[in-house]
Formats: structure tokens, sequence, C-alpha cells
């Protein structure tokens, strides 16, 4: 993880919270990223220290891309880095037509496979 971590331009976070993955990504993690890189989490907010992003924002070192937070609505010390080093988004991605027609046709399809076997 490490290695890939050091070398990425953007890391992007896909994992479920679950007690034993709060804070995951921590100081330790976010020290491994270059200089100018940039961290998306789409997750859930929790599984990132938000102390210790706080620290790298400040720092000037690194970027991150939020739609989930710690609070919701998210009132937080990182706001004071949006739009700039912290860039926030609604969580909304379920609510979009895209989404909903999407989900539509994955539906669809999954009848018609249920209905072959």
């Amino acid at each position: 993880l490490k290695d890939f971590t050091a070398r990425a331009d953007c890391i992007t976070i896909h994992i479920p919270k679950h007690s034993k993955n709060i804070n995951f990504i921590d100081a330790e993690k976010l020290s491994w990223m270059k200089d100018g890189a940039v961290i998306v989490n789409t997750s859930r907010g929790a599984l990132v220290s938000e102390d210790a992003l706080y620290h790298e924002l400040k720092a000037k070192r690194i970027k991150a891309a939020f739609d989930v937070f710690w609070e919701e609505p998210y009132y937080g010390k990182l706001k004071e880095f949006n739009p700039d080093y912290f860039f926030m988004s609604p969580h909304i991605a379920s609510t979009s037509n895209a989404f909903l027609e999407g989900s539509a046709a994955d539906f669809k399809e999954l009848i018609k496979e249920i209905e072959n076997d």
C-alpha cells in the first residue's frame, strides 16, 4: 500500500465503514502521499482521520475531494480549505436521473436473467 500511495497522483477510497477501519487513512498513510496528490473519499467520512487530513491541508501539501463527511451536514474545520484544498460536494449520486435510469436498466436485466434460468 505504501509504494502505491507514494506513486499515485490520486487516491480514491472504496471500502465500507466498519469499526475496524475507522480512521483507516491516518496521519501515517497521508504522509505517504506525494506532494500535490489528491485524496477522494466517496465512501464514508470516518474512514479518514479528520485531524490528520486537517494538518496535511493546512500545510498545503495535498488536496482532498469528499462527498461524505464525519457528520452531516458538515460544518467542521476542513471547510476553511474549501474549495481550494478541500472540495466538498453533497453525497447525492443516487438521486440523479442517470443513476435511477441505470438502476432501472440493471434491474430489468437481472429480471431477464432470473426468468431465463
